[in-house]
């Protein structure tokens, strides 16, 4: 069974009919391209009176609490309404699987209450969902569902040594992160593209008789990632012209780089194994806070790819903090990990590169690229406050260069050829799409089955 998203119909038949392991398959959406389109038997459940019993039934409420927790879409909707549509849900999801019985889920990671509920509902079936995840490194992805370590293979020597140099580079980026402007007229069309998008989708709401459609619900509220207000603009005053003289001035044992992340995004929504640490602007404040109060200057850098989309709310409390110093977008993250004692994020790839540069890296204990005594692990927001002891006294379990071969021996054994990123405008006759997506499918052909019989055992 393979769950496809909006315009990745087309790339997801196609790897189909490349599995070599699969005697049959099934498409599965909430899409009319799709073999089954979940969304009129979702919608004519929810006109079922009480048909929230059955999330509450099946998964218990502190489950669904979870569920809620954790979606971008749901924890904005009134309760009574998000719970209606876990059960509606859940529902729709027993109904399919009861009738395809699938052997093997194939998609991209856990990303929304949808994928959440479908993962749940396989696991007790013991039925394994396979999500395809963007690797650090060109051309390289992961296995996972919901951020968790899968290692598939043993890498070769010389495949760790090319890791590391890379890693090492200077202008090293990943491959998902923009290098885009960071101007006014970028942002009014954003602006402009996000709202003609959720007036569209209002439209096809009602023609289409789709009220609680995810793609739909999600373009109509700015908490969900998908809308630009045009007061957000104001972020931009945060960014002082003499930011640099607050580094220049704070010495670099005190100096700490705060990687602020995509959000809402499936990296902390679902990657997270304590649902506290979701909580982005409250984890952020009380890790400031605590370093703040100890002396050390936190060096705030937004992502690139959330330009646009980053409420200025939160600019505004962490603004608060007389020890917190916002840097521009336009500044290499990698030049900033080079000039700081430490990093923190939560399991953005930040963590990696300064642990690869020999910097003191907080991050969530859940990232994949996680290993003990390389870095400083968090699991709750408790363990925030201990932040200044742990940055004074941070010291690597081993040398640079081991430390290096170390981290990526390990994030290696769990990356494997393969762009997904080629589902992107796919067709047949793009002889470079075809051969980036043929790469994944080999990928595919050569650990899936063995995935799938590890979970059977």
């Amino acid at each position: 069974m393979i769950f496809t998203f909006h315009n990745t119909t087309k790339w997801w038949r196609y790897v189909a009919s490349r599995l070599q392991f699969a005697t049959e398959t099934v498409v599965v959406s909430d899409l009319p391209d799709a073999d089954v389109d979940i969304n009129p038997a979702f919608h004519r459940h929810m006109r079922v009176a009480g048909i929230e019993r059955d999330g509450l039934d099946a998964l218990g409420q502190d489950t669904c609490e979870d569920v809620i927790a954790r979606c971008r879409l749901l924890r904005v909707l009134e309760r009574d309404v998000a719970m209606r549509m876990i059960g509606a849900m859940w529902r729709t999801i027993q109904e399919v699987l009861d009738r395809e019985r699938p052997d093997l889920f194939l998609s991209f990671v856990v990303d929304r209450y949808i994928l959440d509920l479908f993962e749940r509902a396989l696991a007790r079936r013991g039925v394994r969902y396979v999500g395809v995840a963007i690797g650090v490194l060109p051309e390289t992805c992961m296995f996972m569902a919901r951020g968790e370590y899968l290692p598939v293979r043993e890498p070769l020597e010389t495949e760790v040594d090319d890791a590391v140099a890379a890693l090492a580079q200077p202008q090293f980026v990943p491959t998902y992160a923009a290098g885009r402007r960071f101007g006014l007229a970028r942002f009014l069309s954003l602006y402009a593209r996000f709202t003609v998008r959720w007036l569209l989708f209002e439209v096809m709401a009602f023609v289409r008789r789709l009220p609680y459609d995810y793609r739909y619900l999600t373009a109509r509220s700015p908490a969900s990632g998908f809308r630009v207000r045009l007061r957000d603009w104001s972020v931009m005053r945060f960014f002082r012209r003499d930011w640099k003289d607050a580094l220049d001035a704070t010495p670099v044992g005190l100096r700490v780089f705060a990687a602020l992340s995509v959000n809402p995004e499936a990296a902390i929504e679902y990657w997270l194994r304590n649902p506290a640490m979701v909580d982005y602007q409250a984890v952020l404040e009380r890790a400031t806070n605590a370093l703040g109060a100890a002396g050390f200057r936190v060096f705030v850098k937004d992502h690139p790819n959330q330009f646009g989309f980053r409420q200025v709310e939160l600019f505004s409390e962490l603004a608060r903090n007389p020890a917190v110093t916002f840097v521009p977008y336009d500044v290499p993250g990698q030049w900033l990990i080079d000039q700081c004692h430490a990093t923190f994020t939560w399991t953005g790839t930040v963590g990696l590169q300064a642990a690869m540069a020999g910097r003191c890296a907080v991050v969530d204990a859940s990232a994949y690229y996680f290993v003990d005594g390389l870095f400083v692990g968090v699991e709750d927001p408790r363990d925030l406050d201990e932040l200044p002891t742990k940055l004074r006294n941070c010291k690597s379990a081993m040398p640079l260069a081991e430390a290096r071969q170390a981290i990526a021996r390990h994030f290696l054994r769990s990356s494997v050829p393969g762009d997904y990123t080629s589902w992107k405008g796919f067709e047949t006759k793009d002889a470079e799409r075809v051969r980036k997506t043929e790469a994944l499918v080999n990928s595919l052909n050569v650990y899936l089955p063995g995935i799938a019989r590890d979970d059977a055992a």
